[in-house]
């Protein structure tokens, strides 16, 4: 039915290895309240999509081209530690804060080998720490009309933000760098200081811009 159906799940662990929703059988809200891991191993098609806080949501979407991991016409809430198995790609086409797309803990690969990961929305929030050298994020690609704000330490191979916006850093830097990159940090749009912030870049030559 193209009547949008909301879906909620509760448990300790939640897997999905096939499609979740497409535009001729909708589902409306998905709500997953899982202590353990929510394993999404399939492209997801819904209006919105939430997460409880505890446990972890695990992307391992094989990428489609020209086509998003999570698709939602609503907001995207992860409220749990975020891992990234392989390239991923979060879409929200929703107007005004019906566009956002927040990570209310970490984002994290799963290993040293860096996975891309690109989000489309209208406000982006990072709430916890994105990337680590062990559990790596190669390119991160952040296209967001609002604001994309960083509240917490980012590690990546690369950084680049959309024209539209604005970039905001909320980061409490006790030491080191508020983003360290191992690539170019490309902003642009328009950046906002919260905080004292170290924007730092360990690439030789033209890999080493910002």
């Amino acid at each position: 039915s193209t009547t949008a159906r909301n879906l909620t799940i509760n448990g300790t662990s939640v897997s999905f290895a096939g499609l979740v929703g497409n535009a001729a059988t909708q589902i409306g809200a998905l709500n997953i309240n899982a202590s353990g891991d929510t394993q999404f191993s399939n492209l997801v098609n819904v209006d919105t999509l939430t997460t409880d806080a505890a446990g972890t949501v695990t992307f391992n979407i094989t990428p489609v081209a020209n086509t998003a991991s999570v698709l939602t016409t609503g907001a995207q809430t992860y409220q749990d530690a975020v891992v990234l198995l392989k390239n991923t790609t979060l879409t929200s086409t929703g107007i005004a804060t019906a566009g956002n797309i927040g990570f209310g803990s970490t984002l994290m690969g799963n290993s040293t080998t860096p996975v891309n990961l690109t989000l489309n929305g209208t406000n982006v929030n990072f709430a916890g720490q994105v990337g680590a050298t062990s559990t790596a994020i190669g390119t991160l690609t952040v296209n967001a009309s609002g604001d994309t704000r960083f509240n917490d330490q980012v590690t990546l191979d690369t950084l680049v933000t959309d024209a539209a916006g604005t970039v905001t850093f909320n980061i409490t830097t006790p030491n080191g760098a508020s983003v360290l990159t191992t690539g170019t940090q490309t902003y642009n749009d328009a950046v906002v200081l919260m905080k004292d912030t170290v924007l730092t870049s360990t690439g030789a030559g033209t890999a080493g811009n910002l």
